[in-house]
């Protein structure tokens, strides 16, 4: 059986909240951002979600550490460079999809995917100027509800 290589790119609260859905079933996961903020935030974001789901039943508090060992924030893209499936999850700014996927593509393999969490931005857009278009999909995860829990934080829908 094959076992991807997982990277997320942004570490806000999307990105953190899909690294945890895949580190929650047993894949290590790498998560990329170029705020230092954001990624020393990533252990306590996924806390919070985690706790979330415990208090909902979908999740065993006693896998949480376990989980949140699988999760490894870094702000060095060149680390990713053996990664085989990366979700994408910036900002919805094209221009700034582009100028990623274009130094992703320096670094991955050609057969390694590019997911984008996208929810707006046309498929044949994003992979305007890719040297492999075809490596690029649409994975849209739906990871969090508008309502906030009782921490404030929003709630982790499964």
């Amino acid at each position: 059986m094959f076992t991807p290589r997982l990277a997320v790119l942004g570490a806000g609260l999307m990105g953190v909240g899909i690294a945890c859905h895949f580190a929650r079933h047993g894949h290590a996961v790498r998560l990329y951002d170029t705020d230092p903020q954001r990624l020393a935030e990533v252990p306590a974001v996924a806390s919070a979600i985690l706790r979330e789901l415990e208090a909902s039943g979908q999740q065993d508090p006693a896998d949480r550490d376990a989980v949140l060992a699988r999760l490894t924030p870094t702000p060095a893209l060149n680390t990713l460079a053996d990664t085989t499936l990366l979700i994408e999850a910036i900002p919805e700014r094209l221009a700034l999809k582009h100028a990623l996927y274009a130094e992703l593509e320096t670094l991955i393999a050609d057969e390694a995917i590019i997911a984008s969490n996208t929810s707006g931005l046309p498929p044949d857009s994003l992979a305007q100027g890719m040297r492999h278009p075809e490596r690029l999909l649409i994975a849209h995860f739906k990871i969090l509800d508008r309502k906030s829990g009782s921490a404030g934080m929003p709630r982790p829908i499964s």
